[in-house]
């Protein structure tokens, strides 16, 4: 199946959205199809953080931040390890 030009551009998008995230993303991918956000892959605080810090509410906000992206019908992100 082929990537329409349109869900590229929703996806160079996503991807630059989340890169504002302060989470560690180094091994999160973001895939495309039809407007659907799909996460895979994982997340863990940035690197040498130490403190109050919640993980999965940030990744929570992350969602929020994908679905407010032009474009994007959807985000699933129950495929993505979240390390506490």
């Amino acid at each position: 199946m082929s990537v329409s030009v349109e869900d590229k551009v929703i996806a160079m998008s996503a991807r630059r959205a989340v890169a504002k995230s302060s989470l560690d993303i180094t091994q999160l991918q973001i895939s495309c199809a039809r407007g659907v956000i799909e996460l895979t892959g994982q997340v863990k605080a940035p690197r040498g953080y130490s403190g109050e810090y919640s993980i999965r509410k940030e990744f929570q906000a992350l969602i929020t931040m994908l679905q407010g992206v032009r474009g994007v019908r959807e985000v699933y992100g129950n495929r993505v390890r979240i390390f506490d």
